[in-house]
């Protein structure tokens, strides 16, 4: 009876073994994400239009155990600045999140899988005048400009694809160059807030809606 025991103790650890993938990876990424815009004339009627597409720089990584993937993302938004004869807008935001995923492929030399993401997120928008004056120390200066600030719990769902190349090195490692899209997204409110935290009254509604579209390079290791 102790010999049968021990037969299937050993044949269920070599199946074990033998059948997870334990191991991680890591990337940056870079690309394009949208922001929602339209509601940002609500905070001063003669601004300039900001266009929702905005460069992106950002990161993940995880753990994987068998196909199941566990980790973290984010990203920085850095939208494109308009300037009209008195001001100049900016407006960027970022987030970060957990992730889980699971890869429906899982091959040697590429997967592919889709993941969940929840986290925090927020955007700011910043209006200033364009016009350059020289400050004399000890003078009074007065500052033209003012920064408006929004954040909120995010949530979203996206796929990546990363292809691995590279023979594995003694560690089983590989570099690693993919591709990712998703969306993201937010409750809606309207509590925006000022550089110093004062809470803006009669602000517009806003929710963080957004769409991804990145390259990814980095690497994966697994035993």
């Amino acid at each position: 009876m102790k010999k049968i025991i021990t037969l299937i103790f050993i044949s269920f650890t070599v199946f074990a073994q033998a059948q997870i993938t334990r191991g991680g990876g890591g990337a940056f990424s870079i690309g394009l994400q949208t922001l929602d815009t339209e509601s940002l004339g609500a905070f001063y009627a003669g601004s300039m239009p900001i266009s929702s597409s905005n460069f992106s720089f950002g990161g993940y990584g995880y753990g994987q155990l068998d196909n199941w993937i566990i980790g973290f993302s984010g990203a920085g938004v850095y939208g494109f600045e308009q300037k009209d004869e008195n001001y100049v807008y900016s407006f960027g935001g970022g987030y970060i999140a957990a992730d889980l995923g699971y890869k429906f492929v899982n091959k040697e030399k590429w997967s592919l899988y889709p993941f969940a993401s929840i986290g925090f997120g927020g955007v700011g928008y910043s209006i200033y005048s364009n016009e350059a004056e020289a400050i004399t120390l000890g003078d009074s200066v007065s500052f033209n400009s003012v920064n408006y600030g929004w954040g909120n719990m995010v949530y979203g769902a996206g796929v990546r694809v990363e292809k691995y190349f590279n023979s594995k090195d003694p560690c089983g490692n590989r570099g690693l160059l993919g591709f990712e899209i998703g969306v993201l997204s937010s409750p809606t409110d309207n509590n925006w807030t000022l550089s110093y935290g004062e809470k803006v009254n009669g602000a517009p509604d806003y929710s963080m809606r957004s769409l991804f579209v990145r390259i990814t390079f980095g690497g994966f290791g697994e035993k």
